[in-house]
């Protein structure tokens, strides 16, 4: 059975946006991380797509097909997919980076969502506009590709107006190493 959308519990409604990453602080912390497993989130079932569709926000399933040699990788990533290849996809896993840039990530990407209709032109804008030097340094070492054949699970789509809620979720699961030192390793190569 389905359950209802994980993501509407942390959907903020407040006017104050110097306050909104403190309110999301304070609604995980009330909520409990456990409510945030991946098991729980991919058990939303209106949520699920097979399709990866660029320009959205997705969770899913990974086992990386070079796990071996990797020096950690994450299992669970929240990715912003840009581009297609022939054997998967690419795009931004905002896993790499601490919750507060991951923050102001989503808030340049509603800020590109909200300002043009055409799918189009705006994920060529929001590629765009995230590889801008100011804003590069952060997101290049999220690039991450994909193999089709390693994914591990449907898609979960993340609703336009939860992607706010999505970026401060604890839901990276990364392998061989701390959220801390990877997200510290991603500011360092910034």
């Amino acid at each position: 059975m389905a359950t209802s959308n994980p993501f509407e519990r942390l959907r903020y409604t407040g006017k104050d946006e110097d306050n909104a990453i403190d309110w999301y602080k304070q609604k995980i912390n009330d909520l409990g991380k456990g409510a945030f497993s991946p098991s729980k989130l991919m058990n939303t079932e209106e949520l699920l797509t097979r399709r990866l569709m660029p320009g959205q926000l997705y969770l899913f399933y990974y086992d990386p097909k070079y796990k071996d040699t990797l020096p950690y990788y994450d299992t669970f990533p929240l990715l912003y997919p840009y581009a297609k290849t022939p054997d998967g996809f690419i795009g931004y896993n905002l896993h790499y980076l601490p919750p507060i840039l991951r923050f102001k990530v989503m808030g340049t990407l509603l800020g590109i969502e909200r300002s043009n209709n055409n799918a189009q032109k705006k994920l060529a804008y929001s590629y765009g506009v995230l590889n801008s030097r100011d804003l590069q340094k952060y997101y290049e070492p999220c690039i991450r590709r994909y193999l089709r054949e390693h994914v591990r699970s449907n898609f979960l789509r993340i609703p336009y107006e939860d992607w706010l809620s999505a970026a401060v979720m604890p839901t990276e699961r990364f392998v061989k190493s701390s959220s801390a030192k990877v997200w510290a390793d991603t500011l360092r190569k910034a």
